[in-house]
C-alpha cells in the first residue's frame, strides 16, 4: 500500500500554469455567453430589433458556435 502512495507525483509549475489557463478560458467563455443578454436592451435600441429578432440572433449564434 505504501508503494502506491509514493508513486504520486507532486504538482509541477507547468500543471499549475495549465490549470490557470483553463480557468481563464472558462471565465471568458462564461462572460461571452452572458454578454448578449446584458447588452440586449442597447442592441435592440441601436439596431431597431424586436424581441423575436434578438431571440433569433442569440439562438443562431448559439447554434453556429456549437455546430462547429
Amino acid at each position: 500500500m505504501a508503494a502506491a502512495d509514493s508513486s504520486e507525483k507532486p504538482a509541477t509549475a507547468y500543471s499549475w500554469y495549465v490549470l490557470g489557463v483553463l480557468v481563464l478560458v472558462y471565465i471568458l467563455n462564461f462572460i461571452d455567453r452572458q454578454i448578449l443578454s446584458i447588452l440586449a436592451v442597447d442592441i435592440k435600441r441601436d439596431l431597431g430589433l424586436t424581441d423575436g429578432d434578438l431571440g433569433f440572433l442569440g439562438g443562431a449564434a448559439f447554434a453556429v458556435f456549437y455546430a462547429l
